[in-house]
């Protein structure tokens, strides 16, 4: 790229020959009017130049290898155009005006007079992904500085764990250029980086590296870094350490699950440096890093415009053939994203958990239990990732039975979802949904205490029996006041930060690749198209009258036979309130008033004065 005469045709045509990719010439792509224009001395618009791009990427995209076109993609606007779904590098000719007129002068006549060379410079945009080569030195050393920029790497990932390594492994596989880095720690994490590199063919083109300044220095201009290593105080440390290596327009990437206060400190601070902070959300697990995951980043215009068709190459596609990934918005609402994606996570988890809880209080074994989430599964509307991976964990066997009856009952937690019913209460909205599913996890991790006071009770499990057609629907309907409340949530932090969150973009990346991904999240993708108050909606009203009674027979049921089930009489209690047009808190409001004389408002007048009663003399 770069202006008329400064050598792309000389240079792509040299390039083409030692690398053995075939060349072409962009200005072959212009139509005849686009010629003939030019060759009156008439400077082209964007409305001429706009399509002539579009037809180079049209063809670049039907290229099966690697090509070398030679184009002039002065504007930023028209590199973005030509790079659109196309892994592409720009190699930027750079000469002084009066070099490359006279140049022009000395050449062969041209359709491009030396009297638009100025209108080429006035139009020039340089940005982070132009790749400067100086072209006042000979054609044989321009080649070789080209051939040494375009063998960076495309892509560097730091840290190796289960995560990193299988994100590069997926970028690999995709056909990127990956640079591995793995610290050192003398006895404890040794040769990681080379050990890995060797262990799979696809990173058989692979470099990786121990010497984090070498790392860096393997990648293409604009660096475009992924850290893959434990939120908090390890990802600062990382950051610190590249700051001093990167420079302005570089792009580093956070993938891990780190809290979103974190992120927007981060994209704060690094801004201030002109480099470029991503928060991305991943999820999907081992599997969706290496096959593809739902990605969920949030950054610049900018920086998406650098990672964005990276993070879409890798990502996972909806059964519709939707890419799994969208710019999220800026700042740390990515990572906000994930964290309510893991909120709802927890919930259809507990969900799942309590539905199988009853199905086992009604006699039932794994095998049974499983017959009827299968059944529930080749249902339209009731299919989802967590029902097909729990009825492969109750039909699971080894030499000993049934893996999963001997798997101790206390569930962890890695804090996210601790993290969800903070900042819930924080911004003052109903989550009980999602905090019933947290403190379900809390409760089984005293499993000492439960023992003993289970034998102080006496308590046992009353069997009962129950309709199968009702517990579906109470599990759906469940399941749609989770969604429900998650996207509520989502809707209450937009409003607080002030993010542009479109909920039906983030609605789709969770339609594939992620934990959460079902029947219903299409749905959720349909309904956010038309309206953000989804509980509103005629065809939620209808499926939440029509399962209502569905739910409060199954929670009777169980509470009856003492069977825990906090998160689904949660979903009930959302419901119960969210539906109550007048509820007990005027006579909340009244003890405040009258104990701390908080005052309170009129039901006949909302949003006037506010009024006190001193409710001792009356």
């Amino acid at each position: 790229m770069g202006v008329s005469g400064c050598g792309k045709t000389t240079i792509g045509k040299q390039l083409s020959a030692v690398l053995k990719i075939p060349f072409f010439d962009g200005d072959d792509f212009h139509s005849e009017a686009n010629v003939t224009k030019m060759a009156s001395g008439t400077p082209l618009t964007d409305e001429d130049r706009l399509p002539w791009l579009a037809s180079i990427n049209t063809f670049a995209k039907q290229q099966a290898s690697s090509v070398i076109i030679a184009c002039s993609a002065l504007k930023k606007k028209y590199r973005s155009c030509l790079s659109q779904d196309v892994h592409s590098r720009f190699i930027w000719l750079d000469g002084s005006f009066e070099l490359i007129h006279k140049r022009m002068k000395s050449r062969d006549p041209h359709f491009m007079p030396p009297a638009l060379l100025q209108s080429q410079f006035d139009t020039l945009e340089i940005s982070a992904e132009c790749v400067p080569i100086n072209i006042d030195q000979s054609t044989e050393k321009i080649t070789t500085e080209i051939v040494k920029a375009i063998n960076k790497k495309d892509i560097g990932i730091i840290g190796m764990g289960v995560m990193g390594k299988n994100l590069a492994r997926n970028m690999a596989r995709k056909g990127l250029a990956v640079s591995l880095y793995n610290r050192r720690v003398e006895g404890k994490e040794e040769n990681i980086a080379a050990d890995i590199a060797q262990q799979y063919p696809e990173f058989e083109s692979a470099a990786a590296f121990e010497d984090l300044p070498a790392f860096v220095e393997s990648l293409a201009i604009p660096r475009k870094i992924l850290i893959m290593v434990p939120a908090g105080a390890a990802v600062n440390q990382v950051i610190d350490q590249l700051k001093t290596t990167c420079q302005k327009g570089d792009v580093i990437i956070d993938g891990g699950n780190s809290f979103f206060r974190d992120t927007e400190t981060r994209y704060t601070a690094l801004q201030k440096l002109g480099i470029e902070f991503v928060g991305v959300g991943v999820s999907g697990g081992e599997a969706g890093a290496l096959d593809g995951p739902a990605i969920m980043p949030a950054c610049s215009e900018e920086a998406y415009a650098q990672v964005g068709p990276i993070l879409e190459h890798i990502a996972a596609k909806n059964s519709l053939g939707q890419i799994c990934c969208q710019h999220i918005g800026t700042g740390g609402s990515g990572h906000f994203v994930k964290m309510i994606h893991n909120g709802i996570e927890y919930a259809e988890m507990q969900i799942i958990a309590e539905t199988y809880d009853i199905l086992k209080a009604t006699g039932k074994n794994n095998l049974d239990i499983a017959a009827v989430f299968d059944s529930w599964l080749a249902e339209q509307g009731y299919g989802s990732y967590l029902l097909e991976i729990t009825t492969k964990i109750l039909r699971t066997k080894d030499e000993e039975g049934y893996i999963l009856d001997r798997i101790l009952d206390q569930a962890s937690n890695k804090g996210t979802g601790a993290r969800t019913s903070i900042e819930g209460i924080q911004l003052g909205i109903p989550f009980n949904i999602i905090s019933s599913a947290l403190h379900a996890r809390f409760m089984s991790s005293v499993k000492a205490q439960r023992q003993k006071v289970n034998a102080q009770f006496n308590t046992t499990i009353n069997k009962f029996s129950i309709d199968l057609h009702n517990l579906k629907e109470a599990y759906h309907s469940a399941r749609l006041l989770n969604h429900i409340q998650g996207f509520e949530y989502l809707k209450a932090a937009a409003r607080q930060y002030k993010w542009e969150l479109d909920l039906s973009t983030i609605a789709q990346i969770w339609t594939g690749g992620c934990i959460i991904r079902s029947d219903m999240m299409f749905e959720m993708r349909e309904l956010l198209q038309q309206t953000d108050n989804i509980i509103l909606d005629d065809s939620i009203t209808l499926q939440l009258i029509q399962t209502k009674e569905q739910l409060v027979q199954v929670c009777t049921k169980a509470i009856q036979a003492e069977l825990p089930i906090p998160t689904l009489t949660a979903c009930l209690n959302y419901l119960h309130g969210i539906t109550q047009a007048r509820s007990s808190a005027n006579l909340i409001q009244a003890q405040r008033d009258f104990f701390g004389a908080h005052t309170y408002k009129l039901t006949e007048d909302p949003t006037g004065p506010s009024h006190h009663t001193n409710w001792e003399t009356l």
